[in-house]
This record gives C-alpha cells, structure tokens and sequence, in this order.
C-alpha cells in the first residue's frame, strides 16, 4: 500500500463564527448563546492545543477592553473549533456583543485573530413592548400605515431597530424599502406557546423628516387554522448619540388601516390580486390618505403566546427557474414546464387591458389531455389570480401562499406570445448547504438530486411532510426519519432548535406528545385542543422529539443541545414506562406508514412491535443523555426500562424456527434498535425475504429509514445496494423511470391520489446510505461531532467512482475514491483537530489512521468489488 500525504495551507484565524448557527443575529432572546467557529488551515497532523474567546460592548473594545468576557486561553477541550462555548451571563434587552476569537496549535503557534462578529439581544421583558397589538376590523387583507417624525436628524442616528410581527404572514417597508430578505414571516409555531418577531436594522432606510412604516397583512396558518383574525405589533426605536430613545408605533392613533389589492391570500387556496386596487407610495412620505383609510383597533394575541425573536434562518427564495416547455393545450390556456418539482410560487411578467385576470392553476403532474392535474391536492385549490392595471409591462408574484409544483396552467394572456412569461420562484428556510455526493451512476446523481430537492422543499420554518395538498405540517414521523439525511444535506443548527422547542413546547405534563408539530391542523382553534390527541398519537412518530435531538448531538457534538432536551425527554421516557400496556406498547394508528401493499392488504409488521421498539430506543437515548449530563439515577432507571421492552420484544415477536420478526420493518428494526438475541438468522431472515422479492424492499417510511443501514452494517452491503439500485416497482429507480424529480409519498407512482404527493421526504431516507457507505463518511459515536470518523467506502462494481463532501463543525471532510488500472485510489481530506480511521477498499485492506488535518491519498493494487 501506498500512502501520501499531502502539506497544507498557512495557518490563520478562525472562520465562520456563529451565534446558535447564526451569523450576526440580531433580536436574540434565548439564554444560552452557544459560540462555535471553524479552523481554515490544514498543515499535516496539526491540532488545535487552546482557544481564546474575548467579547465587548463594541468593536474597539476588543482590542484593549473593557471585556465583557475574556475566557483566556483555554484547553484543547473547550479549543476545538465547532465545540460551543456556552455564554449564559445576563444580557439586557437590546445589548449589542462584539467578539472574536483565536487559536493556538500543538506548537504553541497562536493564529491571528478572527474577524469580528456580534450578536444583538432582542426585546427580553414584556414590558419592552410599548406598542400593542393592531387589527383593522371589517378590512380583511389590509393595509396598515404609521406615519413618524424624527426627533432629530439622521446624522445624529447611532441605532435604529423595527420589531414587527404579524399573525398570520406579514409585508413591511419603510419609506418604501422592503424590510428583510423574509419571503414567508414570522416563522411557524403554536401561537398558544409562542409568537415570534423578527428585528430589523434600519438606519440606511430613514430619512429627515417624515419616515412611514406600512405593513401589508395575510392570513396565513394563524387564520387559516381558527387562532383568530389576522393582526400585527410592529415598534420602531431610534437611537441618538445624545442618548435619546424615540419610540413610534407604541399609539394605536398613529396608524391607519385601508384595503389594500389582495383580495384572497390563503396558504391552501392562493392568492387573488387586483392590481388596479394597489395604492402608489401609501408606504412613503407625502402620501395623502384617501377617504377610505381609517383607525386601526387594538388586538388581543393568543393568551398564552409570548413574543419571541425569530432565532433560524428565514425562508427566502433561493433560485429563479425558467422553464423547460410551454405548450398551447388550447386557445389561451397554456401549460408551463419548469422540468422540476419544487415549492414556491410563479412570478408572472404580462402586459394587457386593464381588467384582464389572469389565472394560474399549479399542480405536480399533467393528465392525459396535458392539463394540470389537481386530484393530488386534494382541499387545496393551488390557484392563483392576477387583475391587470393596465398601462404597460406588469410583474407580480404572491406574497403570502405557497406550493410544491412543476407545471403551471396559465388562461386568460393576452393572445400574442410575446406579451407574457412565468417564472418559477424557488423558496424554502435557507440552510446552509453541507454535503455534496456524486458517483459514475447517474441514476444514483438523480437519486440525490431528488432528494435535495425534496428536503429544500419541505424546510418551511418546520420540517413539513409535503408542499402542495391540504396539508403541509410537520409531521414528526417524516421529520424524524429523513433527520440523518438532513443533516447530510443542510447545516440545520438553527432550524431544529427552533422545531425542537416546538415539540417541547407542545409536549404536555404528563410526557405526551403530538404526532405534528406545530400542531395539526384538526387540533387547533380559539379554545384549547382536547387532550384526547395525545393520547391517540402515534408512538413511531412522536419519537422525534427524542431521536431528532440525538441525531444533532451525533453530528454536532454539542452538548447543550442535549441539555436543552433532556428534560422533555426523560419526562416522555417516564410516560412511556408508566402506560399500563408496558412493557408491551402499541404504535396506536399509523404503523410503517405506506408500505408495499398499503391499504390493500394488513400491515404486516405488528403495531405493538413498532411501539415497543420506538420506546426501546428513546429510553436507551434517554439514559444515554442521561450519563452525559451525569445524572446516574436517570439513566439506571431508562436502562432498566430498556432492558424489559428488550426482553419483551424478544419473547413476544421473534420466530423460533427462522430468527425473523414478520417483516422486513420488523427485522430491520431488530437488528438496529438490537432486540434480537440471534443477529446472524434475523439478517439471514431479512436477507431472504429480499431475495424472494428479487431484491426489492417491502417497506414503509419508517421500515426504510432503518432497512439499508441493517443490511450494510451487517456486513450485506451487496444487498442494500441491490434493494437500491433494483429496477422495476417498488423501488427508487422506478420512481426516477417514472420522470419523478422529488422523492414521492408512495412507492406507486400514479394513482391513489388521496395521498400520492410527489415531493415527500420520508422515502429519501436513502440519502444518508450514500454519504455513509458508498463515500464510507461515518461518525463515530463515542466521539460525536466528527471529533473521530470512519472512511470506508464500498465499491460496487458497477461504479467507477464516488466522492462526496461533508461541511462537519470542524470543517470539510472529503472523500473521493475511483478504478486505477485494476485498483482503486482513495483520497481523504480530514479537517484540523479531527482524527479519521480509514480503511481502504481493497484485498490487503488494513487501518490507517490519520491524525490531525491534510488531505491523504491512498492506492491499492487491485480492488476488492462487492459482487
């Protein structure tokens, strides 16, 4: 075996510092701020040995103090750069935090400093809140208007912040500026439990003067699903260098409410918009107020809804897609392509007579006349309309609903081709992108493709389980299965705290959880929803609140994360055990949602089987966090539980004759949740139920997720990659055969359109497998957060290479491996102060072990396939 390696860059300072996942927040409320950062340089088994945090109340400061923190030089454990450093000191509402850190290597080398970051506190009290909450009886979709003066002039201006929120989705500007990149805002939550905020820094946008803050408001999920009438809170501050703090908005007087142009904004139905109905400048100075403008009223929120700041990124739009196609089904109505399932919305270009609506029907599939086809979408009409002014080119695009979509059938242009064009607007909560895979089988390209797509479309402030019917809620069962896939894809720090403290929040005294998250739709409304939906929730998905957290914990390495969710975990745990039924429990209602024969046949993998399993894990994650957060009493409790839903599991379900437990669900999760005492017949089992199928799963969402990773783990790798690369139904390549752009909800491509959405993420599960065994990059799960990994890729025969790239917390892992002649080269990049244990594909397949950072090639004489 050969073995190079190659010396890296110049070591520098830190990078990518972030506050919680973010950079520069600004309107914090939370008390723990976790500060993490990366290491850049890579020289050859380099590590860092310390670190050294400093923070002040400017940016001048930092250089000789005052300090409001000065951590000094700390040890490796607290130096590795991801691992958070956790600030918990008091902070006042509005405090601004300068910081910047910096590094010292094994050598005692110090880097140079960081740039500077910040973090900016929101309103903490509720008496911060000067201004109430505003609604404009009788005017439905309106408009709201607050007219304000300086105090003083702009130069003299050293901070200028507008807190606004609006129930459902909300529009602002000032002086006609948009407020923000937010496409969709506040974020979603249970408005019983929390109503977010989002802060803004306007000092660019103010003028001398007259300023005007306006505030278009929609319905969105708050309306929508019977909370109350849509409202806004919106409080403008302005500081001067004289120490005066103007506060505008706080009087109710001061606003105006009128119509505005939406005459339907629904998230399910679409938007309605008149376009001779739009009010120019009513959002900067010097507009005159019609007759039509009156006095705004003031509002009551949810009762139990305290005001938070909006704590993960935004959803924005992210990508502008021309179509593919655009073909005449019949005089003016067309149909536009854009050759890719995604959610958003269109934007529209047109020029016509005033008057002329245009109408856009949305859907992901066409029917056999070429018209969109909308059966999938069940109650949701997906249309949109758009009212011509008149008078030239127009552009719209909706402002307060969305959809997954493909195709668009547009009627009512006007007759000459030229006089109008669709775009599609791409829009999601914007992640940061982490991991990259491609291979030699295009097949397995589009795979993963599919599944970005489908994850980027469903990341909506929750993780949703589709875009476009009558749905679109974070339902956890698909939350938690495509999790490990997630964070294969996306760096979603901030996104599940944020979810993850809407389950927490919906989970109730006694340890129950809902199934959704917020919670569903039938659950909601002006009174409290009944406690018989905790009770009916189904046990499979609830476990998101635990194995989510896990998840993060694993990649990450952050133990606050833990912390955070301990406590409702450990309270689900003891709920768990505390049913009569233990140590025996029921699943309840859904089961391996979709499996193969959904529906026509019972499924046969036992509910109680999936309960009991589900309750093993989370107990044993339970007393895992436990240990960690050195509570030893907890996790002797949780791991005694564990042992009797184990023993019980074994008892009641295992075949005697063949080892197997009636499924390929069932013997999946026995071999990774461990309940069998014989794990060579279980796998034997589930190898030749595979077999009889001619290598075609039999699974549901949940038995999916777990199927492959046994198989591959189990030492039947050339079986996973048989199940994935099977042609024919039920299967991912007959899904792509089948033209699909997203991971679909069922295996069966067409039909059973009650619940067939074609962009669902449950079945792209798959994603991980790729990065983990056909790249090899697996965590190691006693040194989380990438601190130790694996490298061992399989190398099927059918491939002639494989890379891929994973953006961990403590930088870029990469591997690339392809065919050289009749070996196989491996290159390895291992990010600083991390430590991979790489086992080439190979004959003389040994253990390498590379220490510290640099990139690593290894080659070996022939290759080893996986026949």
């Amino acid at each position: 075996m050969q073995v190079n390696r190659k010396k890296s860059a110049f070591f520098q300072g830190p990078i990518d510092l972030r506050v919680n996942g973010l950079t520069g927040p600004l309107g914090m409320d939370v008390a723990i701020r976790r500060l993490s950062w990366k290491l850049p340089w890579s020289k050859d088994g380099a590590s860092p040995s310390a670190v050294r945090v400093v923070m002040a109340s400017a940016p001048a400061a930092l250089e000789a103090g005052p300090w409001l923190l000065d951590t000094g030089r700390l040890p490796a454990a607290a130096a590795e750069g991801g691992i958070a450093i956790l600030d918990e000191s008091p902070r006042r509402s509005r405090e601004r935090v300068w910081w910047r850190v910096m590094a010292w290597d094994e050598t005692g080398q110090a880097s140079a400093w960081s740039d500077l970051s910040s973090y900016e506190m929101g309103l903490l009290e509720a008496g911060d809140w000067k201004s109430p909450w505003l609604a404009a009886p009788g005017v439905p979709l309106p408009l709201l208007r607050c007219a304000f003066r300086l105090e003083g002039a702009v130069a003299d201006v050293t901070r200028a912040r507008v807190y606004v929120s609006g129930l459902g989705f909300y529009r602002a500007w000032l002086n006609g500026n948009p407020l923000g990149d937010a496409a969709r805002a506040p974020d979603y939550t249970d408005y019983w439990k929390r109503v977010l905020y989002v802060t803004h820094a306007v000092e660019r946008e103010l003028v001398e003067g007259e300023n005007v803050l306006g505030i278009a408001l929609g319905r969105g999920w708050f309306e929508r699903f019977g909370y109350g009438d849509s409202m806004a809170r919106c409080q403008i501050e302005v500081d001067y260098r004289d120490g005066r703090r103007q506060v505008a908005g706080a009087d109710p007087l001061t606003w105006r409410a009128a119509p505005g142009p939406w005459r339907a904004a629904d998230p399910y139905r679409g938007e309605t918009y008149d376009a001779r109905l739009e009010r120019p400048g009513w959002d900067r100075p010097g507009y005159a107020d019609a007759e039509d403008w009156g006095p705004v009223s003031m509002a009551h929120a949810p009762p139990d809804g305290p005001m938070r700041g909006i704590a993960c990124e935004p959803i924005r739009v992210t990508e502008t897609l021309a179509p593919v196609a655009v073909r005449q089904v019949r005089p003016g109505m067309h149909v536009v392509d854009f050759g890719q399932n995604f959610t958003g919305w269109a934007r529209l270009t047109v020029a016509g007579a005033a008057g002329t609506q245009v109408r856009l029907r949305f859907a992901e599939v066409c029917d056999e006349t070429g018209r969109v086809f909308q059966a999938g979408m069940r109650g949701a009409e997906c249309t949109d309309r758009y009212v011509l002014k008149g008078g030239g080119r127009e552009v719209w695009e909706p402002s307060f609903t969305h959809r997954g979509f493909r195709y668009v059938e547009v009627t009512g242009t006007p007759a000459l081709p030229d006089a109008w064009s669709v775009e599609g607007r791409v829009a999601h909560t914007d992640l940061r992108r982490r991991g990259r895979f491609a291979c030699s089988d295009d097949r397995l390209n589009r795979l993963h493709r599919a599944i970005d797509w489908t994850i980027r479309g469903n990341l909506m402030s929750v993780m949703t389980d589709c875009p476009q019917r009558d749905e679109r809620q974070g339902w956890l069962g698909d939350g938690h299965l495509i999790a490990e896939t997630v964070l294969h894809h996306f760096d979603p720090t901030a996104f599940y705290n944020k979810w993850m403290q809407d389950i927490r929040e919906t989970q109730d005294e006694a340890g129950r959880r809902w199934s959704v998250c917020a919670p569903p739709w039938y659950a909601r409304g002006r009174n409290r929803p009944p406690h018989r939906y905790r009770e009916q929730a189904d046990l499979v998905w609830t476990a998101a609140g635990t194995l989510i957290p896990w998840e993060i914990y694993l990649h990450h390495g952050d133990l606050s994360v833990l912390r955070e969710s301990a406590p409702a975990v450990l309270a689900h745990a003891r709920y768990l055990a505390g049913r009569p039924d233990f140590p025996l429990i029921e699943a309840v209602d859904i089961g391996d949602h979709l499996f193969v024969g959904w529906k026509q046949m019972k499924d046969p993998t036992d509910f109680t089987l999936l309960g009991t399993a589900f309750a093993l894990e989370q107990t044993r994650i339970a007393a895992r966090m436990a240990a960690l957060l050195s509570d030893p009493a907890a996790a002797r409790e949780c791991e005694a539980w564990a042992e009797g839903y184990r023993r019980a599991l074994a008892a009641r379900f295992q075949d005697p004759e063949t080892g197997g437990f009636g499924s390929q669900t069932a013997d999946a999760l026995a071999l990774q949740f461990d309940f069998t005492p014989n794990p060579g017949r279980t796998l034997a089992h589930l190898v030749a139920d595979i077999e009889a199928r001619g290598g075609h799963l039999a699974t549901g969402i949940v038995g999916t997720r777990y199927l492959l990773e046994a198989l591959s783990a189990g030492g039947r790798f050339d079986v996973a990659w048989r199940v994935v690369t099977a042609e024919g139904y039920p299967g991912w390549m007959e899904m792509l055969k089948n033209g699909a752009t997203t991971i679909t909800e069922r295996w069966t491509y067409w039909g059973n359109w009650e619940m067939n959405s074609h962009n669902h993420p449950a079945l792209g599960s798959v994603g991980a497998w790729l990065f983990r065994w056909l790249a090899g990059i697996r965590v190691n799960l006693q040194a989380p957060g990438y601190r130790r990994f694996t490298v061992a890729p399989q190398t099927p025969e059918e491939l002639d290479w494989a890379e891929a790239e994973l953006d961990t917390v403590r930088g870029s892992i990469a591997v690339r491996w392809e065919r050289q002649g009749d070996g196989i080269a491996l290159r390895v990049t291992v990010p600083p102060g991390t430590e991979a244990t790489v086992i080439p594909p190979g004959a003389a397949a040994g253990v390498v072990r590379c220490i510290g950072s640099g990139e690593h090639t290894f080659s070996e004489p022939r290759a080893l396939d996986v026949k």
